[in-house]
């Protein structure tokens, strides 16, 4: 069952009101599940509070199911946090690595690839999915006949240099103790404090903090356990190849 809404001559209120109304009419029939990907997108509407009116329609009653997908945990978080609209609307949860065992069970059926190919794949790629399917995905299309690290490695490098302008042009907006400390956590992950390797960069311990907090706020890097990390692995990659 497909849902299409006139969109012409509609205020943005009326778009909604509309929208929901043919929802409420549908969960009538049969249930109905509302997937809503990169939730976090909302909170860069400043002149409609898009989680208020959510919340004003998801209080009806209703055979309706809410599905608020993000990458940006942090911000995703905050969308549901205490005081904010949709408070106590949610239960988090958060999806983990995919099992290698899983991805080698479908990635055999198209490829000529070991289960060790898989476990260094998964490992290069710290388990992200995105970096996993790509790799993958490419040695699809070279169809190679034997599988190696070599090879693997080579289809890395290609990825790494296609990002290459990119991730550039992304540094290069960075101010110079963002870059310090960005590169750092590149290459040397959560130890990123000791006296020696702030001496690597000139940077003072507060300088790197504050340049993290600033990175963070900015969602180039994110936070888990208390720990920064960058959450683009081939960024964090090419961070160890380039710089």
């Amino acid at each position: 069952m497909g849902l299409k809404t006139i969109t012409s001559d509609l205020s943005f209120d009326e778009l909604i009101e509309d929208t929901f109304s043919a929802l409420f009419g549908m969960a009538k029939r049969k249930g109905v599940v509302i997937a809503i990907y990169e939730f976090q997108q909302i909170s860069n509407i400043k002149d409609v509070k898009i989680d208020a009116i959510l919340r004003k329609y998801m209080q009806k009653e209703a055979n309706i199911s809410y599905i608020f997908l993000g990458s940006k945990r942090n911000i995703l978080n905050s969308l549901f946090a205490y005081k904010s609209p949709l408070y106590s609307m949610a239960t988090p949860m958060s999806l983990g690595a995919l099992k290698k065992k899983d991805i080698y069970e479908y990635a055999k059926g198209h490829l000529n690839v070991s289960e060790e190919n898989i476990k260094y794949i998964f490992d290069i790629s710290a388990g992200e999915t995105k970096l996993i399917q790509t790799i993958l995905h490419r040695l699809y299309l070279e169809k190679f006949e034997n599988i190696d690290e070599k090879i693997i490695n080579q289809i890395l490098d290609g990825i790494l240099i296609s990002k290459n302008d990119q991730y550039k042009t992304l540094f290069e907006i960075f101010s110079t103790n963002q870059k310090k400390a960005f590169k750092l956590l590149g290459k040397h992950g959560k130890d990123l404090f000791s006296q020696a390797i702030l001496h690597q960069e000139n940077i003072s311990r507060s300088s790197m903090q504050s340049s993290l907090k600033q990175l963070f706020a900015k969602e180039y890097i994110d936070k888990e356990n208390g720990a920064y990390f960058i959450q683009d692995r081939i960024f964090e990659l090419w961070v160890k190849k380039y710089l």
